[in-house]
């Protein structure tokens, strides 16, 4: 699913029913965390939103069953805890490994256009604005990261672990 937060969308991976479990099976599967990566659509991070939907198509990677993600969520947890100790996680990064392919690709936006400065992340990016298609918001006041008003995508689910093919 994508899920709206304030500054435009996340890629959210959850299970069909149950409860939603503290994190998400794509969350921790798709480093690196608490910055910038492909599972965020957003203007967060100095993200422009032309910057935002310039990362276009997005790879991500989700676990596929319970089991993988507690195991991850108990090793994201412990290097939470223990920060300066990189071992207290270890656990995770075999996870990733074995973690499923995911993309998301934006077919078209429509979005109120940034007049920040980028940063040297969304720099990287900004060069594929011109092959997303997407519309101007000219009715709306300009801001310094904009706004992504709306998005159309498409997303692909690979069902082989990353790196494999079945």
């Amino acid at each position: 699913m994508l899920e709206s937060i304030a500054s435009g969308w996340i890629v959210r991976v959850l299970p069909a029913a149950g409860i939603r479990p503290v994190h998400d099976y794509a969350e921790l599967a798709t480093p690196p965390y608490r910055s910038p990566n492909p599972l965020l659509i957003s203007t967060d991070f100095s993200f422009r939103a032309q910057d935002a939907i310039a990362w276009n198509p997005r790879e991500f990677h989700f676990f596929t069953t319970p089991q993988q993600l507690a195991v991850a969520t108990r090793a994201f947890e412990a290097t939470e805890r223990e920060p300066n100790r990189p071992a207290a996680g270890a656990a995770l990064f075999p996870l990733l490994a074995q973690a499923c392919k995911g993309e998301l690709r934006i077919t078209d936006a429509r979005i109120a256009g940034g007049t920040a400065d980028q940063s040297a992340m969304a720099a990287t990016v900004a060069s594929h604005f011109a092959q997303t298609a997407h519309t101007l918001e000219t009715s709306a006041a300009p801001t310094g990261l904009g706004r992504i008003v709306m998005l159309r995508f498409r997303v692909r689910f690979h069902g082989a672990a990353a790196g494999t093919s079945r």
